[in-house]
């Protein structure tokens, strides 16, 4: 009858036997690992994912890099020699280039049967004073000869005996020459002369006309009545050309 119970106890010491031999050989492996950590690193803390990222890398090993190999330039052809005859200096620019000064002397000249004054521009030297460029236009319309186009009114040998400019006004006195000979035709011509070639630089101006120093009020045997003073715009107002 005792047999029985022994058998039931086997099973209950096999058990007891493999769980003794299971917890040796965990404890031989728990002392084995904790042999091989310090016990800092078994009480730190597990790393987080930030610290894993900001963890300095250890630079690597530097490595050679070959040098550039240096690449030439094939030198540039020299210049070719231009030969004298081809080389052209640049043409002035217009815009730039000095303008001569100048003044206009008025002639007449015939347009299909009616006379008309023409100016003819005389040169003058740079800045001329404008009472110097007016006696220049004088002279020039007292001693030029006439062409087969342009012809004067003004008698032969009649001298500029002075001449003035103040502000808008010229003053013209000529020698007694100016008043001899001619029709009213020739006259009014001979006036026309005159009142342009004062009024040249200033179209505006006013011309006073006098003849050995006296006002010239009368022009001629017909006795042409002359304005005092005398502007362009009264000359072609009140006289006509023929």
């Amino acid at each position: 009858m005792k047999e029985p119970n022994n058998l039931r106890n086997r099973p209950v010491v096999a058990v007891a036997g493999v769980a003794a031999v299971i917890l040796t050989v965990g404890g031989g492996v728990a002392w084995w690992t904790a042999s091989q950590n310090s016990p800092a690193d078994l009480l730190a803390p597990p790393e987080s994912p930030a610290d894993f990222l900001l963890k300095p890398i250890p630079p690597e090993s530097p490595q050679s890099i070959p040098a550039p190999v240096p690449q030439t330039t094939p030198e540039a052809p020299p210049p070719q020699a231009i030969p004298p005859e081809v080389i052209q200096s640049p043409s002035p620019d217009p815009e730039t280039s000095a303008v001569q000064p100048s003044v206009d002397i008025y002639w007449l000249q015939d347009d299909n049967g009616q006379m008309q004054l023409a100016a003819r521009p005389i040169p003058l030297k740079p800045n001329t004073d404008p009472t110097v460029a007016l006696e220049t236009a004088f002279n020039a319309l007292l001693t030029n000869a006439s062409t087969p186009a342009q012809t004067s009114e003004i008698p032969p040998n009649t001298r500029l005996l002075s001449l003035k400019t103040q502000g808008n006004e010229v003053y013209v006195d000529l020698s007694p020459e100016f008043t001899q000979g001619g029709g009213s035709a020739s006259m009014m011509g001979r006036l026309g002369q005159v009142v342009y070639t004062a009024t040249s630089l200033n179209p505006e101006a006013k011309v006073w006309i006098s003849v050995a120093g006296q006002p010239l009020e009368r022009l001629g045997g017909e006795g042409l009545e002359v304005p005092q003073p005398t502007t362009r715009t009264n000359f072609s107002t009140e006289f006509q050309l023929e």
